[in-house]
């Protein structure tokens, strides 16, 4: 069992960067999900509201990061932190960094929308969610914990759902970009991750916390934002995915990981399980 490939995500739910080597933070891999998207009331804004956000490419820059948008690029230095404002995510409030007004009226004007972009420094903290990740645990932007996993025969077995289940509708496989993931790994069962308690990749030790119910946005095209006229893969993980554990409702894809230590980890590593735990359940039905 191997990595076949990592990803960040600079700015939440803008597209993604994937690396060969990934450092390993204890709140999430460095740069992913620093920045984020908030509309006037300083509310997070994701793919759910603003399918744009998927057209929008993210580059790393001498002083900060590169946005390409709309057929023009702006250019975002690394905030100072002397304005900083309560951004929320989910539940969470943040006292973000603000980046500059100018930047902010650019990318409103591209978006079409009133929009800012804050920042998470040294100086902003954000609790994972203890429940499962245990206390004391940090996370940057990201939905909830510091990274997500996910199991290539997961999607070969998912996308096999969604062609069998298409009939004369015909239908399309959807690719691991629709997860956001952070690490993507292979050689492992269809869905093993759901009894995974503890792995190692590299040097690098990982708890399994939970599985990632899945929302709306793995049915947008990364690239366009479209969304898929069938509602893929909603559906079919609607159909053979659904959590049976009130705790985590939804649909599940991937796996919550929160690291024990920091260092490098590398496309190609060994990836290990060592510690398992009874397998998550999940509910299925057949909808013809």
């Amino acid at each position: 069992m191997n990595v076949i490939s990592l990803h960040t995500y600079p700015i939440k739910a803008m597209r993604g960067l994937s690396h060969d080597a990934m450092a390993i933070g204890k709140s999430g891999a460095i740069g992913d999900r620093r920045y984020m998207v908030v509309d006037g009331e300083n509310h997070f804004l994701s793919q759910r509201e603003v399918s744009d956000l998927a057209t929008i490419s993210v580059l790393p820059a001498e002083t900060g990061l590169l946005l390409s948008v709309a057929g023009q690029e702006i250019a975002v230095e690394t905030p100072t932190g002397s304005e900083r404002v309560n951004a929320m995510v989910w539940g969470d409030v943040v006292h973000a960094a603000l980046v500059d007004n100018g930047v902010n009226q650019a990318l409103s004007a591209a978006l079409g929308r009133k929009v800012k972009l804050v920042y998470m420094d040294d100086a902003a903290r954000r609790s994972a969610d203890p429940e499962f990740a245990g206390d004391g645990k940090e996370v940057s932007f990201a939905d909830g914990f510091p990274y997500l996993i996910t199991n290539e025969n997961s999607l070969t077995a998912l996308n096999d759902h969604i062609m069998a289940s298409a009939g004369a509708a015909g239908a399309e496989p959807v690719g691991m970009e629709r997860f956001r993931t952070n690490i993507a790994v292979t050689g492992a069962p269809a869905f093993d991750e759901d009894t995974w308690r503890v792995i190692r990749i590299g040097d690098v030790l990982f708890d399994c916390v939970k599985p990632c119910a899945r929302c709306a946005v793995t049915t947008k095209d990364q690239r366009t934002g479209a969304t898929n006229p069938e509602n893929q893969p909603v559906r079919a993980l609607t159909q053979i995915r659904r959590s049976a554990d009130r705790r985590v409702p939804g649909v599940l894809f991937g796996e919550n990981l929160v690291p024990r230590n920091e260092g490098t980890i590398n496309v190609g590593d060994e990836f290990e399980v060592l510690e398992r735990r009874a397998a998550w359940p999940v509910s299925s039905f057949k909808v013809r």
